[in-house]
């Protein structure tokens, strides 16, 4: 059963604060968006690859970790998700996941339905909206990662734009 879950959602509503003015009323209308909190084992995917779903997934407690997988099944950690990261915003407008989300120790995430989103993004300016979905904590998958093998200098490669640009996310 879907309930407002502002405390949780204070998270994720301080992480678009720090990158956006929002009035009180759109900040209130965030705390009031609708979730269901669970809490995932670690090691256990809760969004399975290419599974339609229809929520996004915001990390209240615990580390989740985003894997890409290549054709001989497998998997590589492409992105590290903390607490207040809205891990798969995206897929509000990308309902089929090309990467699946696995609790890296036991987490707690809040499941909060796509068409809340939808509904509180709608009024906003066109800046503002497509701060809101992307702001989902990191900076989507690297091309190629997941398909060729890892090496150090790959990775150093990989990683070398978010550390330039100071991305802190």
């Amino acid at each position: 059963m879907a309930h407002h879950s502002t405390p949780n959602l204070q998270l994720f509503l301080d992480r678009l604060t720090s990158r956006s003015i929002l009035s009180d009323e759109e900040q209130q209308a965030v705390l009031n968006l609708p979730g269901h909190a669970e809490q995932v084992q670690s090691n256990r995917d809760f969004v399975p690859l290419g599974t339609r779903v229809d929520h996004a997934c915001l990390i209240v407690a615990g580390i989740v970790g985003r894997f890409d997988q290549n054709g001989e099944g497998t998997r590589q950690i492409t992105a590290i998700h903390i607490p207040g990261d809205m891990c798969d915003l995206h897929a509000v407008v990308q309902p089929i996941p090309t990467s699946a989300l696995q609790a890296l120790s036991v987490a707690t995430i809040l499941r909060v339905p796509h068409a809340a989103i939808r509904a509180v993004a709608a009024p906003l300016s066109g800046h503002r909206r497509s701060l809101l979905a992307g702001l989902h904590g990191g900076r989507g998958n690297p091309i190629g990662v997941g398909r060729q093998r890892w090496s150090p200098r790959r990775q150093d490669a990989d990683c070398a734009p978010a550390l330039r640009d100071g991305d802190q996310t």
